[in-house]
């Protein structure tokens, strides 16, 4: 089953995101949202700024997602599998 893939949008432009089906604890698997380190690189500043007039969407939407991954990864559509692949290989 793949699960889905949405957009978060920051700034005018849209940043990719998978949810995929991962362990997370001792066998439990839970969904986690994946995105690219672009995303975080919009974001960055915001969450780092606690006056920066966006801060509080910034830091809610750095806080719902689970791992951000290589730069392109995200972005070269993998499967979910692959997605899980890398998040073990990244010690997730």
């Amino acid at each position: 089953m793949t699960m889905e893939k949405y957009y978060e949008e920051w700034d005018g432009k849209k940043f990719p995101v998978r949810e995929v089906m991962f362990e997370v604890c001792d066998g439990m698997e839970t969904t986690v949202k994946v995105a690219g380190i672009e995303l975080w690189d919009a974001i960055e500043n915001a969450c780092d700024v606690r006056f920066h007039p966006n801060h509080k969407d910034a830091v809610e939407l750095d806080n719902d997602i689970y791992y951000y991954c290589d730069y392109g990864f995200i972005e070269s559509n993998p499967t979910d599998e692959e997605i899980v692949d890398y998040l073990i290989k990244h010690g997730c």
